[in-house]
């Protein structure tokens, strides 16, 4: 079937797998030239990239904080929105083509999962086509086909192992080794996970829905605490991640069981199957290799004490102990202060910052006793957390008839994408180390604890 113009813009019928990957092609490469171009034109420089639509944060995440680029940001919206009306539109007549709920659009705008989807959409033959018993000569001729067993007990089985040990490997590749945490971690990796284990676990045939998202849920799960026996990641960090896994591995689970659905041939399921392994490192890796730099965050949090300025300052400048509660996310895994320790007074001092595990070490860069004191972060030896940048300390005093409200700082950088998942939750980890050490100081001075100021 060959392509008409039609195509773009007709909400009606269904669209062959030729003309949608030729019209994709065709709106990919136009849509690249125009950013490029309106991007040297107006900052004079070559920003962007191929893979930048499925990995954002390079141009969007930047021009949309910076003001003098604000103008070119809004540019390349409006340049934006007709190609999005004709990639739904194409989206919907595939969609509608291979027998699939329409909602599945949805997936066209999830960064590096349309791209999974968009290759499937490809893949797949329109549903007349596919009317028709899987092949079993090929399917006997599938490498993945030789170990998963018949039983339904089995193949689930298999299905979580082979697509866990899949998913920790690329996890350790890509967070470890090459220290990107960007947008196909978690939402690249967690899709691949459904999608792959239902299609290996309905290899020898088809399975209910519910099995099947059983099957992607327990991988996610099993991948969790193959990362957390590792010590590749910590279990705040996966407890916080689940939710978005979790979401969509299913939605993995549902793509993958759709495709079963309609019959796929053997010949097709193995070239999903080689896709799927193949692409999905292949985005993670395009994403590694050009990330966006890290963003400068801050949390801050203020605590009223019954005492002057200077008494607080000398108890601050170097904390003995720790005594009050610990916060709930610090009996969770996050790291605990225990102590902090200064070489000597003044501008240069060194300051040390002893944790259960790990330290902390800072450098004096202001010392205006019983007022503030700004310190450079120089190494931190806490484990994990391979994201996250301390870049600064402050403490602020400020006295108010007699009490002293203490104001503290952290700034720090972090390359932990979604940010608008990751960075309130960033945030609110150090606001716990942060209560942690200034409810110890009002407990310290307060004898009858008034509420906080916060």
């Amino acid at each position: 079937m060959k392509p008409h113009l039609s195509d773009l813009y007709k909400w009606t019928g269904t669209i062959h797998r030729g003309p949608f990957l030729f019209w994709g092609t065709i709106l990919t490469i136009l849509k690249f030239n125009l950013d490029r171009w309106t991007l040297i034109s107006h900052l004079g420089q070559h920003v962007w990239y191929p893979w930048s639509y499925w990995i954002p944060g390079d141009v969007f995440g930047v021009l949309s904080s910076a003001p003098e680029r604000k103008e070119v940001a809004r540019l390349l919206v409006l340049i934006a929105l007709p190609f999005v009306y004709m990639g739904v539109v194409l989206t919907v007549r595939r969609l509608r083509a291979l027998g699939w709920p329409l909602a599945l659009v949805i997936l066209f705008f999830i960064p590096v999962v349309n791209l999974l989807f968009f290759a499937l959409l490809v893949v797949l033959p329109s549903r007349p086509a596919t009317e028709f018993p899987a092949d079993p000569a090929v399917a006997r001729r599938l490498f993945i086909v030789r170990l998963v067993p018949e039983s339904g007990m089995g193949a689930a089985v298999s299905a979580i192992l082979i697509t866990a040990l899949l998913g920790a490997g690329m996890v350790y590749v890509f967070t470890i080794i090459l220290s990107s945490y960007g947008w196909g971690i978690f939402l690249g990796i967690p899709f691949f996970l459904g999608l792959f284990s239902t299609l290996v676990f309905t290899v020898r045939g088809a399975r209910p829905f519910k099995e099947c998202a059983s099957v992607a849920t327990l991988s996610v799960i099993v991948l969790s605490g193959i990362l957390l026996g590792l010590a590749l990641e910590g279990f705040i960090c996966i407890l916080m991640a689940a939710p978005i896994g979790i979401l969509l591995a299913l939605l993995g689970a549902l793509v993958g069981h759709l495709i079963v659905s309609v019959k796929t041939a053997g010949r097709e399921r193995a070239m999903m199957l080689w896709m799927l392994v193949l692409l999905t490192p292949g985005l993670l890796a395009a994403e590694a290799s050009h990330p966006p730099g890290p963003a400068v965050y801050s949390a801050i949090d203020r605590i009223v004490v019954d005492a002057p300025a200077p008494q607080v300052w000398d108890t601050l400048k170097a904390i003995d102990t720790l005594t009050v509660p610990k916060p709930l996310l610090l009996r969770m895994g996050l790291p605990v202060p225990v102590r902090c320790t200064l070489e000597r007074e003044g501008v240069g001092a060194r300051r040390t910052c002893i944790f259960e595990k790990g330290t902390i070490d800072e450098r004096v860069l202001e010392w205006e006793p019983p007022r503030r004191m700004r310190l450079e972060i120089v190494r931190s030896t806490l484990p994990g957390r391979h994201w996250l940048g301390f870049r600064e300390a402050i403490y602020e005093l400020d006295s108010e008839a007699g009490r002293t409200r203490i104001t503290r700082t952290t700034t720090y950088t972090s390359i932990l994408e979604p940010r608008w998942y990751w960075g309130a939750l960033e945030k609110f980890g150090l606001s716990s180390m942060h209560s942690y050490v200034l409810e110890d100081l009002q407990a310290r001075f307060n004898k009858h604890v008034p509420a906080a100021a916060k």
